[in-house]
């Protein structure tokens, strides 16, 4: 495994001197990793052994104000330590999301599952048990951060709601989605602190308005009238093609 660029680049105090400027640099001296995913809700990936076993690579946890490491976190290099995940051994992921206090990852079989990240209280990671999100297994992609939605195979578009995603007894398990709109044409899915993103299979990029972003932005004006279930079109990304 290999890193390249930085994470201790101080934008207000450094030039950006270009991603091309960097050189790889080697992480670790295990040569045995198979699969990697970003960790959505911190800076860092998730990592898999060819055995099956689950890493995830991170800055260090400092607890109790203290120099000393997190439980089980094993410094790679200066700034990154890697830390055991049991939780997501041996599975095939496509990808990771992030809702609130909890990750949602896709599976290869098609299934969403969902674990808590941290402890709403400490901010410590916690060992939550894996539970299924629904009983569907026709997903394609998922995606979250200020918002969760995922893509069925038959190109329909789907949302979740919670009424409050950092309270720790919302549960995306018991919570059915939301479809948004009626069109069969979606290709893929992204989330933003603001809202979703989704490209249509004509090269059109739309977006889905937040109605909750006034939770992450209480000091920013809001309009009194109720989001717009439609999105707006952004732009098409195959326009020039045409």
């Amino acid at each position: 495994m290999w890193r390249l660029g930085t994470n201790s680049f101080n934008e207000s105090k450094q030039h950006w001197p270009g991603f091309d400027s960097f050189i790889p640099r080697r992480l670790g001296k295990e040569s045995d990793w198979a699969n990697i995913l970003p960790l959505t809700r911190r800076s860092g990936v998730y990592a898999w052994k060819r055995d099956g076993r689950a890493w995830v690579l991170h800055a260090p946890d400092r607890f109790h104000g203290s120099e000393q490491f997190g439980p089980n976190q094993i410094e790679v290099e200066p700034g990154t330590v890697m830390e055991r995940i049991e939780r997501l051994d041996n599975a095939k992921w496509k990808s990771i999301a992030w809702y609130g206090w909890d990750e949602v990852g896709l599976r290869e079989d098609g299934t969403l599952w969902t674990w808590r990240y941290q402890n709403p209280a400490t901010g410590e990671s916690v060992p939550s048990k894996l539970v299924q999100v629904g009983k569907d297994r026709d997903w394609v992609a998922v995606a979250g951060f200020g918002c969760l939605a995922a893509l069925k195979a038959d190109g329909s578009l789907w949302r979740w709601y919670l009424p409050d995603i950092f309270e720790e007894k919302s549960s995306l398990a018991t919570k059915p989605p939301v479809r948004l709109g009626t069109h069969n044409d979606w290709t893929a899915v992204g989330s933003l602190m603001g809202g979703i993103v989704s490209l249509a299979a004509d090269g059109s990029l739309w977006y889905w308005w937040d109605r909750g972003r006034d939770y992450y932005y209480p000091d920013s004006t809001q309009p009194l009238l109720a989001a717009s279930r439609r999105p707006s079109k952004i732009e098409n990304i195959l326009a020039d093609q045409k």
